[in-house]
């Protein structure tokens, strides 16, 4: 197979490019060649630059530039015509000054490789385009039938030997023509990449992006805090927000004001690990005083009750037994724990059924129809302990709704967590509609890799070679491992005796700095780290599995691996189409 740079596509790459990538990395014609994916031209001969969907070098032959369209195209009174622009220049025309200026370039870093043959194409992946014009050759195209019906390989090679034929019979007219020299070797191969597309390493640089990144997060999500000033005039408001627009540090926020202001004040959320995290950020609120606590909402119902969850808890005792055990203290002896003048509510989508509302409305002064109360939640999307996630947004807020009537709705639409790959991802593979208004976060060093396994071995290697690529940039508390399954069946679970060298733990509440920690999606839901790696993908299209994955996804400020199933492929491929698909309708 072609030696492919890089070795994969982008999430965003066009369908019609990944499958011309996927048939050239399939196609056994193709050993020896190299492939350059989508090159930018900075030194264009006509434009201020250009980008090429592939440069392929083959040996013996030449490098042939190709312009790639995966949709209906026409053309009237001179203009292309395709579903997302109009071109007066067309692909024709548009990839030979490409490659022409490709062609300058090289003869101007590395006069030894000015002879080689350099030549355009396009490939047509969905349209059987036949028409004729003096702008290009007969032979000068592949269509969807030709893409069918014979490998890649032979399509190429038959442009690049039709065109050694062409510029051979003209050889007056193109003095620079020479039968041997401009067919490359493999060595000038290899010379040629690293004229296009070199490797370098710049060790510093890396970390100074994820610095850099790091603190604009920090600093966009601070401006967030205006929001809170809807506050000031309504007692009681819920603020909805997709993943990565700042709820968890907003509930921070407006704890800190209700108690700045005097208000005894109760934090709740409903997962262990944000329970704990919220507990560390909120310390010096809760110090010498009763009127600050902070806190799962679970663990909240255990200190009321005084009581340990037996071995065998699971959601009967959790939500149908300990909360009504719970109400009848609280109505029995409003004593026995004291009521609070503001209730903040990370995950509320999580709290709101009756059970759970019953109790928070008798801890709260006035209830939930008159106290001080805000909440922030992501209704339809991130409610991943409910039966029906597809249906659950409603129910949910009809809920609240019937208990306090006269409540103020605000959204949360920045991203201000999530570097532009992710949020990206997030909006086309969760067909977000409406997605984002805006994403804070377009930095270099940010990054989506999709990585596909076979094997539960398979999959051990390619975390071990994310992980191996993350610890070059990130220190390994900054990177988690999540996964689609329980801790004890996870893919890390597996793999620790084999990472060689990488000290992977299960996550604990006492972070080992020195090792890279993995736990479960459900587990990580609310927390969030610079680089996140998620493996036991084995399915993605059904909804129940796509919001979890929706969760794990939202988890990566910086860096997100996805390591998936080959079987996933397909589907994985068709989600990113129609989310593309959906997000252009919407431009």
């Amino acid at each position: 197979m072609a030696r492919m740079i890089p070795s994969g596509y982008a999430a965003k790459t066009p369908f019609g490019e990944k499958e011309l990538f996927d048939k050239i990395v399939a196609d056994p014609g193709t050993a020896g060649w190299v492939v350059l994916h989508s090159l930018d031209v900075k030194k264009h001969r006509s434009k201020i630059e250009g980008e090429v969907d592939l440069v392929i070098l083959v040996p013996a032959l030449g490098v042939l530039c190709v312009e790639v369209k995966g949709c209906d195209v026409s053309r009237q009174d001179g203009k292309w015509i395709y579903p997302y622009e109009t071109s007066t220049e067309g692909p024709f025309k548009q990839v030979s000054r490409a490659s022409h200026s490709l062609r300058d370039y090289v003869e101007q870093k590395e006069t030894s490789l000015s002879k080689i043959l350099f030549f355009s194409a396009v490939v047509f992946t969905r349209v059987n385009f036949e028409d004729e014009s003096p702008e290009w050759h007969p032979w000068q195209y592949v269509n969807r039938r030709k893409l069918i019906r014979q490998p890649i390989s032979k399509s190429v090679t038959e442009i690049l030997q039709r065109a050694h034929a062409h510029f051979k019979s003209k050889v007056s007219q193109y003095a620079w023509y020479h039968e041997e020299k401009t067919r490359p070797t493999e060595t000038q191969i290899s010379r040629l990449v690293g004229v296009l597309r070199a490797d370098f390493d710049y060790p510093a640089s890396p970390r100074s992006d994820v610095e850099n990144i790091e603190e604009g997060i920090r600093h966009f999500t601070e401006e967030q805090f205006d929001a809170l000033d809807l506050l000031d005039e309504n007692p009681r408001v819920v603020f909805k927000g997709l993943a990565g627009t700042g709820k968890t540090l907003l509930a921070i926020e407006a704890a800190r004001r209700a108690r700045a202001n005097g208000k005894s004040t109760l934090l709740l959320c409903y997962n262990k690990l944000l329970g704990r995290w919220l507990e560390r950020q909120t310390h010096d609120l809760a110090l010498g005083t009763e009127k600050f606590w902070c806190g799962t909402f679970h663990r909240l119902l255990l200190d009321i009750a005084g009581c340990k969850p037996p071995a065998s808890a699971g959601n009967e005792y959790w939500r149908n037994l300990l909360p009504p055990r719970v109400a009848d203290l609280l109505l029995d002896d409003q004593r026995t724990w004291p009521s609070y003048d503001m209730i903040v509510i990370d995950e509320a989508q999580d709290l709101l059924n009756d059970e759970y509302l019953d109790v928070i409305d008798l801890l709260l002064r006035g209830g939930l129809a008159g106290g001080q109360w805000v909440m922030f939640g992501d209704f339809a999307k991130q409610a991943i302990y409910a039966s029906d996630v597809g249906q659950l947004a409603n129910q949910l807020v009809g809920g609240l709704v019937a208990r306090s009537p006269n409540h103020v709705k605000s959204t949360l639409s920045i991203n201000c967590r999530n570097a532009e790959p992710i949020a990206g991802l997030l909006t086309i593979a969760s067909g977000l509609n409406p997605g984002y208004k805006r994403v804070l976060h377009d930095m270099a060093g940010a990054d989506v890799t999709p990585l596909f396994f076979s094997t539960a071995d398979g999959q051990h290697e390619l975390l071990r070679r994310a992980l191996g690529e993350l610890t070059k940039t990130f220190k390994p508390e900054e990177i988690v491992v999540l996964s689609m399954r329980a801790n004890e069946r996870s893919c890390s679970a597996a793999a620790t005796e084999t990472l060689k060298g990488i000290h992977l733990l299960p996550m604990s509440e006492t972070r080992d700095a020195a090792a890279v920690e993995f736990t479960s999606v459900h587990a990580f839901k609310g927390m969030e780290a610079s680089a996140i790696v998620i493996t036991d993908i084995e399915k993605i299209d059904d909804d129940r599995t796509q919001a979890l994955l929706y969760v794990g996804m939202s988890r990566a400020r910086i860096v997100l691996y996805m390591l998936m199933s080959e079987s996933c492929r397909a589907s994985y491929n068709r989600m990113l189409d129609a989310g593309l698909e959906i997000a252009t309708r919407r431009t």
